[in-house]
């Protein structure tokens, strides 16, 4: 998972420089002290100590300051934040979130990583108002499976509610027990609020072959043109979700490098608008070099 925003100073920010500085000061003002019980002993100030070996121990313990520092805005930031926590860490941010979804709270799925694993516990957390937000819904789904990747909620009046899968596996498409568990976890009368009938139904895949020109700078290789491909392919698998439009904004953000110096989509020629049933999945994407400029 990445996180937004800069990491949050919990203890202190740690600059070397300044810690080898304040270790010399608090040595000068602990020799100054020596010194009044033993006048023989040599003066010392910030500019004759440099040459001193002493100061050779002194930036050892500013390093060692450093990394103490850093360790401990490490442990603090993953013990408050489950974005910054990792294998154990995690659980305990799990264990802790006890919401009507999860009163035992959010436990980990056999196998399940890390990043997916804090990313149920964020959803658990936004989702805790019952018939409120729509991560209450999606909460709730992958509680009941881990595979569901996304769902999408369409509302049809009169408390019909259609809820499609999107599956981890399987190339998106939900299999039938995937679908059970699911809607046995949604129709449940501990979670589906009174006025509301939800319908568990699977995703619609439509796949998509893109065609891209590319403009590369002169000294990039055209090799480059197959690793922008299975990048931007890569990236996109990650990020599907139901009712995700594929615009040429998006296809192109997904092609873009420092290498590349301009993009135009052939293919599809035009936005792509998905709804809560629909998903799309890119099956090829052919970036094709039609130049060089800088």
């Amino acid at each position: 998972m990445t996180f937004s925003y800069p990491a949050p100073t919990i203890h202190a920010e740690y600059d070397y420089e300044i810690l080898r500085s304040q270790r010399i000061a608090e040595f000068l003002a602990s020799w100054a002290d020596m010194r009044q019980r033993l006048p023989d002993l040599p003066a010392y100030d910030t500019q004759s100590i440099e040459n001193e070996t002493a100061v050779i121990a002194l930036g050892a313990a500013a390093k060692g300051d450093m990394f103490l520092i850093a360790r401990s805005n490490d442990v603090a930031r993953a013990a408050l934040l489950v974005d910054y926590a990792q294998d154990g860490d995690v659980d305990l941010h799990g264990l802790a979130t006890k919401v009507p979804a999860h009163p035992a709270g959010v436990v980990r799925h056999s196998g399940e990583s890390d990043a997916d694993y804090a990313a149920r516990i964020i959803e658990a957390r936004a989702g805790s108002s019952a018939a409120g937000p729509d991560e209450w819904w999606l909460t709730h789904a992958r509680a009941a499976d881990a595979r569901v990747r996304s769902i999408g909620l369409d509302y049809r009046g009169q408390g019909q509610l259609d809820i499609y899968l999107l599956a981890r596996d399987n190339g998106g498409v939900p299999d039938r027990a995937m679908l059970d568990t699911v809607s046995a976890r949604l129709t449940a009368a501990g979670v589906r609020p009174r006025n509301v009938m939800p319908t568990v139904k699977s995703a619609i895949i439509d796949e998509i072959d893109v065609v891209a020109d590319v403009w590369l700078f002169p000294d990039a290789a055209e090799s480059r043109l197959a690793e922008l491909a299975a990048d931007a392919k890569a990236t996109h698998n990650a990020e599907q979700a139901l009712d995700r439009d594929l615009t040429h904004h998006y296809l192109t953000r997904l092609l873009d490098a420092g290498d590349v110096y301009s993009i135009a989509i052939v293919a599809p020629t035009a936005d792509l608008v998905a709804d809560p049933s629909r998903a799309y999945a890119i099956r090829s994407i052919t970036p094709r070099l039609a130049g060089r400029k800088r």
